[in-house]
């Protein structure tokens, strides 16, 4: 069982549903690979920046204590396992070159 590592980067522009308020948030995602299926995704992206698009003066305020960024987390977490639950595996269809995944 061979691992790879790739990343990608992606600009996510939508509206905030809890408020309708918009946000573009640019992400660095790290993709772990095992025979050909993702094993393990690690977004990396500026929290601050996010929280006050997101939550205006709330997340500008909050949005760089530790209790806000690891009640986000628990929130994502949650997500995250209850989205695994009802998801089909997903095989990626692409070609990992220098680290870099191209999908076709």
């Amino acid at each position: 069982m061979s691992e790879k590592s790739t990343i990608a980067h992606w600009d996510a522009e939508y509206t905030f549903s809890k408020n309708g308020r918009s946000v573009h948030n640019k992400i660095d995602a790290v993709f772990v690979l095992q025979d050909g299926k993702i094993i393990k995704h690690t977004d990396h992206f500026n929290l601050h920046s996010w929280a006050k698009q997101a939550l205006g003066m709330k997340g500008f305020l909050l949005g760089v204590t530790k209790f806000f960024q690891r009640k986000l987390q628990a929130q994502n977490r949650k997500h995250a396992s209850e989205v695994r639950k009802n998801s089909v595996s997903l095989k990626i269809k692409g070609v990992i070159s220098n680290d870099y995944l191209k999908l076709e």
